[in-house]
C-alpha cells in the first residue's frame, strides 16, 4: 500500500460516526517514574511504555506533557510507595483517567531494574498491577510491556510463568547463515538476493557481510527483474542499472508499495516455548514508517488440492533507530509462536498447531537503503 493512501485511511471519521463505532478504551494516565534524584531515567521508563501502550491502542493515552504539568502545578511527590492515595486522587480528580500507571527505575550494571504498578482510580488506593524485572535496554522494556499488559487488561490474574531453558539452548542460534557469512552468489540458508532490491555485500565497518534492500527503485523494474531471479534466467551479477525516483515518482517505487521482503528458511518450534529474536540494523525511518523483522508462524495444511505450509502466526520487531542510519544499532524481543488462549479458539474448528517459524526482514518507506546483519534466535524460557 502506498504511503500517502496509508495516511489517507489513518485520517479521522467524522466525529459522529467515529463516536458510534469506537468501543471506549480506559483512560490510562502515565506518570514518571521515582529514580535517583538528576537522573532522567524515570522520564525515559515513562514515555517508553507510553509508546508501547500507543501502539498496543488497548487504552486511550494521556499527553505525556499535559500529565507533566498537571504534575507540577499540583507539587505532587511520585513515589513508588506510600503515595497511593495522592497518585489515585490527582488521576481522576485532576486528570479525568480511570487507571494511573507509576513505578520506580534505577540503574543497574548494564542496564536497569523496573518496577511498574496500576491502580483504577475508582474504589480502594490498591494497585492491582505489582511486577518487577530487570532490563538490558529499552527493548527488554518493551517487552516487559507485552508480558504484563493482560494483567493490566485483567485478561490475566499474573504474568506467566517462565522457566529458564538450559544455557546450551539458550546459547544455540537456530537461524541458519545468521551473519551472511556463508554462500556463493546468494547467502545460504535464505531467500535468493537479486542484486537490484536486494544485496549481498561486505559492512563499510570491516565486520563481515551484511544485507542491503534498497527501495528507492522503480517498482516495475523489481518486480520483472524479480520475477526473472525466481525462474532461474539470471542471477544477481546480471543485474540491471537501477531507475531510481525522482520528485514526482517516488509513489512508482517498490518502496511506495510491496516494499522489499528477504526470508529466512523454515526453523521448526517446540511447544510453549519462549524464543527470542535479536537483529542489528543500520537505517532511518520516519513517523508511522520503520523497518521491521517479523517472524511468521506456519504449520502444515493439507487437503485435497494442496499440501503447503500455512501462516497462523505473525510478530515483529520494530526497529526505530536513534541515529537514523549513522551507526549500526541492536534490538531485540521475545515472542512464542505456539501459545494461544483457549478461549481465543472455535471449539467447532481445529486449527493446527504452529510447528515451523521463519524471518521476514522488510523495508519500505522512507525511501533508501537499509542495512541487516546477525539475525539470531534463540529459546529464552518455557511458559505455563
Amino acid at each position: 500500500m502506498r504511503p500517502f493512501l496509508l495516511l489517507t485511511l489513518l485520517l479521522p471519521l467524522p466525529l459522529l460516526a467515529a463516536e458510534r463505532a469506537a468501543p471506549e478504551k480506559p483512560v490510562l494516565a502515565i506518570l514518571d517514574f521515582e529514580c535517583p534524584e538528576g537522573s532522567d531515567l524515570g522520564d525515559k521508563v515513562a514515555n517508553r511504555l507510553q509508546r508501547r501502550a500507543l501502539e498496543a491502542n488497548t487504552h486511550t493515552l494521556m499527553d505525556r506533557d499535559d500529565i507533566k504539568l498537571a504534575v507540577r502545578q499540583a507539587d505532587l511527590k511520585i513515589k513508588h510507595t506510600g503515595t497511593e492515595k495522592q497518585l489515585q486522587d490527582f488521576a481522576r480528580d485532576q486528570l479525568g483517567a480511570n487507571l494511573v500507571l507509576w513505578g520506580k527505575a534505577e540503574p543497574r550494571d548494564g542496564g536497569f531494574h523496573v518496577a511498574v504498578r496500576c491502580m483504577e482510580t475508582a474504589g480502594a488506593p490498591k494497585p492491582y498491577l505489582d511486577v518487577e524485572k530487570d532490563c538490558a535496554n529499552f527493548a527488554a522494556l518493551a517487552n516487559f510491556y507485552t508480558d504484563f499488559e493482560p494483567v493490566l487488561l485483567k485478561k490475566r490474574a499474573a504474568l506467566r510463568t517462565l522457566t529458564p531453558v538450559d544455557d546450551a539452548a539458550k546459547k544455540k542460534n537456530l537461524v541458519k547463515n545468521f551473519s551472511f557469512e556463508a554462500g556463493t552468489w546468494t547467502p545460504d540458508g535464505w531467500s535468493k538476493i537479486d542484486g537490484l532490491i536486494l544485496h549481498w555485500l561486505d559492512r563499510d565497518d570491516g565486520k563481515g557481510k551484511c544485507i542491503m534492500m534498497d527501495t528507492d527503485v522503480e517498482e516495475k523494474q523489481a518486480l520483472d527483474w524479480m520475477a526473472r531471479i525466481e525462474k532461474g534466467e539470471v542471477t544477481a551479477k546480471d543485474a540491471p542499472k537501477k531507475i531510481a525516483s525522482n520528485p514526482n515518482t517516488i509513489y512508482g517505487t517498490i518502496g511506495a508499495w510491496e516494499g522489499v521482503q528477504f526470508y529466512s528458511d523454515f526453523i521448526p518450534v517446540k511447544p510453549k516455548v519462549r524464543y527470542r529474536i535479536t537483529v542489528d540494523i543500520k537505517a532511518r525511518w520516519g513517523g508511522i514508517f520503520f523497518p521491521k523483522a517479523f517472524v511468521k508462524g506456519y504449520a502444515d495444511m493439507q487437503d485435497a488440492f494442496t499440501d503447503q505450509k500455512r501462516e497462523l502466526y505473525r510478530a515483529y520487531l520494530a526497529l526505530r533507530t536513534e541515529t537514523q542510519g549513522k551507526q549500526w544499532e541492536t534490538f531485540s524481543r521475545t515472542f512464542n509462536p505456539t501459545l494461544r488462549d483457549p478461549k481465543q479458539r472455535d471449539p467447532n474448528v481445529k486449527i493446527p498447531d504452529v510447528k515451523f517459524i521463519r524471518v521476514m526482514l522488510y523495508a519500505y518507506w522512507p525511501l533508501g537503503k537499509y542495512y541487516w546483519d546477525n539475525v539470531v534466535i534463540t529459546e529464552e524460557a518455557i511458559e505455563d
